[in-house]
Protein backbone atom coordinates (compact mmCIF):
# COMPACT_ATOMS: atom_id res chain seq x y z
CA UNK A 1 0.00 0.00 0.00
CA UNK A 2 0.89 3.49 -0.79
CA UNK A 3 0.25 6.74 1.06
CA UNK A 4 0.63 10.22 0.54
CA UNK A 5 0.70 12.99 2.70
CA UNK A 6 1.85 16.79 1.60
CA UNK A 7 4.93 16.05 3.81
CA UNK A 8 5.86 12.47 2.54
CA UNK A 9 5.07 9.09 0.73
CA UNK A 10 4.49 6.32 3.30
CA UNK A 11 5.25 2.41 1.37
CA UNK A 12 3.46 -0.39 3.20
CA UNK A 13 4.72 -3.86 2.56
CA UNK A 14 3.53 -7.14 4.09
CA UNK A 15 6.21 -9.40 4.89
CA UNK A 16 4.97 -12.36 6.80
CA UNK A 17 7.76 -14.62 8.67
CA UNK A 18 10.51 -11.91 8.38
CA UNK A 19 12.36 -10.75 10.91
CA UNK A 20 15.05 -7.56 10.69
CA UNK A 21 17.78 -9.41 10.42
CA UNK A 22 16.56 -10.98 7.19
CA UNK A 23 15.55 -7.64 5.81
CA UNK A 24 17.70 -5.83 3.30
CA UNK A 25 16.45 -2.25 1.79
CA UNK A 26 18.61 -1.07 -0.68
CA UNK A 27 18.90 2.84 -2.64
CA UNK A 28 20.98 2.39 -5.46
CA UNK A 29 21.00 4.92 -8.64
CA UNK A 30 17.38 6.51 -7.81
CA UNK A 31 15.70 2.59 -6.67
CA UNK A 32 14.58 1.79 -3.79
CA UNK A 33 14.88 -2.11 -3.40
CA UNK A 34 13.33 -3.91 -0.45
CA UNK A 35 14.48 -7.72 -0.28
CA UNK A 36 13.23 -9.92 2.78
CA UNK A 37 13.59 -13.95 3.45
CA UNK A 38 11.06 -16.06 5.51
CA UNK A 39 12.39 -18.29 7.28
CA UNK A 40 10.26 -21.42 7.97
CA UNK A 41 8.12 -21.91 11.01
CA UNK A 42 7.44 -25.37 11.77
CA UNK A 43 8.47 -27.14 14.89
CA UNK A 44 10.77 -30.19 14.72
CA UNK A 45 7.78 -32.63 15.63
CA UNK A 46 5.03 -30.79 13.24
CA UNK A 47 3.47 -31.02 9.68
CA UNK A 48 2.87 -28.57 7.44
CA UNK A 49 -0.75 -28.83 6.75
CA UNK A 50 -1.35 -25.66 4.97
CA UNK A 51 0.75 -22.78 4.46
CA UNK A 52 -0.57 -19.15 3.54
CA UNK A 53 2.67 -18.57 1.41
CA UNK A 54 5.49 -20.81 0.81
CA UNK A 55 7.43 -21.34 3.79
CA UNK A 56 11.37 -19.73 3.27
CA UNK A 57 10.00 -17.30 0.81
CA UNK A 58 11.98 -14.48 -0.51
CA UNK A 59 10.15 -11.06 -0.92
CA UNK A 60 11.81 -8.50 -3.24
CA UNK A 61 10.30 -5.16 -5.16
CA UNK A 62 11.75 -2.27 -6.29
CA UNK A 63 10.40 1.27 -7.04
CA UNK A 64 12.13 3.94 -8.73
CA UNK A 65 11.92 7.56 -6.65
CA UNK A 66 11.08 10.65 -8.31
CA UNK A 67 13.77 14.13 -7.20
CA UNK A 68 10.76 15.44 -4.95
CA UNK A 69 11.79 12.23 -2.27
CA UNK A 70 14.95 13.44 0.04
CA UNK A 71 16.46 10.37 -0.09
CA UNK A 72 18.90 10.75 2.78
CA UNK A 73 15.73 11.16 5.36
CA UNK A 74 14.07 7.80 4.12
CA UNK A 75 13.30 5.65 7.20
CA UNK A 76 11.94 2.13 7.98
CA UNK A 77 10.17 0.18 10.77
CA UNK A 78 9.26 -3.38 10.83
CA UNK A 79 6.39 -4.23 13.05
CA UNK A 80 4.36 -7.35 13.77
CA UNK A 81 5.09 -8.55 9.72
CA UNK A 82 4.95 -5.21 8.11
CA UNK A 83 7.44 -2.63 6.76
CA UNK A 84 6.74 1.01 6.62
CA UNK A 85 8.86 3.18 4.66
CA UNK A 86 8.67 7.05 5.16
CA UNK A 87 9.84 9.05 2.25
CA UNK A 88 9.88 12.63 3.18
CA UNK A 89 9.57 14.94 0.43
CA UNK A 90 12.11 17.23 -0.40
CA UNK A 91 11.38 20.98 0.77
CA UNK A 92 10.85 22.64 -2.57
CA UNK A 93 8.14 19.45 -3.49
CA UNK A 94 6.14 20.22 -0.17
CA UNK A 95 2.62 22.61 -0.91
CA UNK A 96 2.99 26.04 0.61
CA UNK A 97 0.26 29.28 0.48
CA UNK A 98 1.65 32.05 -0.99
CA UNK A 99 1.29 34.61 1.23
CA UNK A 100 -0.27 38.11 -1.25
CA UNK A 101 0.94 41.53 -0.54
CA UNK A 102 -0.63 44.25 -1.14
CA UNK A 103 0.55 48.16 -2.40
Amino acid sequence: DIFEDPNAITVLADMPGVESGQLKIDLHDGVLTITGHAAAREGSNEVPVLHEYPPAETFQRSFTLSEVIDQEQIRATLKHGVLRLRLPKVEGAKPRQITIQTG
